[in-house]
């Protein structure tokens, strides 16, 4: 064990928690997840899906399937230019190579 202040040395990390440690996912400030598009802060369905740790295939799945229980303007899918410009901007990956297939929806 090591003494108060010290950093936790990998190798003596009991073997209950060295386990989890590989979910450990480094933490990005939610404002970097923030675009302004539109004139309104949103940020796009992936990076939600990331913060509530699901699919973005499920999360807009579950948005379309629970209509009453978002405002009608509560997102709304990028155009074809919106998300050509944001890809050259975040670098997503290209159609074929893992990367999306479909224009993203953005939430505010």
């Amino acid at each position: 064990m090591t003494g108060m202040g010290e950093p936790v040395k990998w190798g003596s990390m009991p073997r209950s928690l060295a386990g989890h440690a590989k979910n450990i996912v480094t933490a990005r400030p939610v404002e970097a997840l923030i675009h302004v598009i539109r004139g309104q802060k949103v940020m796009l369905d992936a990076d939600l899906a990331s913060l509530y740790q699901v699919t973005t295939g499920n999360l807009n799945l579950a948005v379309r399937r629970n209509p009453k229980r978002f405002p009608e303007d509560f997102m709304f899918k990028l155009s074809t230019n919106e998300a050509g410009a944001l890809l050259l901007q975040t670098a997503r990956a290209e159609t074929g190579r893992g990367g999306r297939r479909t224009r993203p929806y953005a939430f505010h």
